[in-house]
């Protein structure tokens, strides 16, 4: 698929924008990019209007410094400028992990504008003591040495399922590999403040009125249960697993994120 640009003020960014019909917008996570969803966006292309991008700092969009330019709101910002840029007015908005928080946020301060709401691999409270550290651990190597330094430590916080997986498969590791050090130590470096200066949104997601649905991997052990809070929070969400995926269901089962997700749109 061809990559687009488009500048937004001070931002340059990259996009992919495939498909007809109804709008589907999707938002990749930490250290990521919009070929995290290479898995699935052609079959979702065929039916619907996908359109996926390189958030800042990530992928081929520019890198703004320092850390502090990569605020949730600032991230939501964005978001709000490319749609409004691609002349779409309302869609369905699809975050994954940092990029659910994002669409939280979106979601939050522009509920208008969407028509539903998929988060996978999410949680809507602050993150726990131990992935705050090892976050910031990981943060402060990819400043101070680049962020291949910082791969290590990223990969302490996988499922245990996934570390797995990925140490019995080199040439999938090595994909994995390459695409987190795609990421800029900035970009890195600010997402991860962001998580972890997020709010705590949990008293806020009864305020989410369009139909949610939100999904997560079996063997996302820290998911699993900020998983059901959304759920609980949020009225009318449904919950779904997706069997034999870690926090990437996307990426590792794709045909078991599609039938959940396409299960949803028909309401069953």
């Amino acid at each position: 698929m061809t990559v687009l640009r488009t500048k937004l003020e001070d931002l340059d960014v990259a996009l992919r924008d495939v498909g007809s019909g109804d709008v589907l917008v999707l938002v990749h996570g930490i250290s990521g990019s919009m070929r995290n969803w290479a898995l699935v966006a052609p079959a979702l292309a065929t039916r619907l209007r996908v359109v996926s991008y390189d958030q800042r700092g990530h992928g081929l969009t520019s890198s703004p410094t320092p850390p502090d330019f990569y605020t949730l709101d600032l991230l939501a910002e964005d978001l709000r400028r490319l749609v409004d840029d691609l002349g779409v007015e309302r869609f369905t908005l699809v975050g994954h992990s940092m990029g659910s928080m994002v669409a939280q946020t979106f979601v939050l301060a522009h509920p208008e504008r969407v028509d539903r709401l998929v988060l996978v691999g999410s949680t809507a409270g602050p993150i726990d003591h131990v992935e705050r550290e090892v976050l910031g651990q990981a943060a402060e190597a990819a400043m101070r040495d680049g962020i291949e330094a910082a791969w290590p430590l990223h990969r302490r916080l996988w499922p245990r399922w996934q570390e797995q997986m990925l140490a019995s498969d080199p040439e999938r590791s090595e994909r994995a590999r390459r695409e987190f050090v795609r990421t800029s130590p900035d970009g890195y470096a600010g997402f991860v403040q962001s998580a972890v200066e997020r709010r705590d949104l949990r008293a806020r997601l009864g305020q989410i009125g369009c139909p949610t649905l939100v999904i997560v991997g079996e063997h996302d052990e820290r998911r699993l249960a900020t998983t059901r809070d959304i759920v609980a929070g949020i009225p009318g969400a449904l919950g779904v697993v997706v069997p034999e995926a870690g926090h990437t269901p996307h990426i590792e089962n794709p045909n078991g994120f599609l039938e959940q997700f396409d299960a949803s749109l028909n309401g069953s």
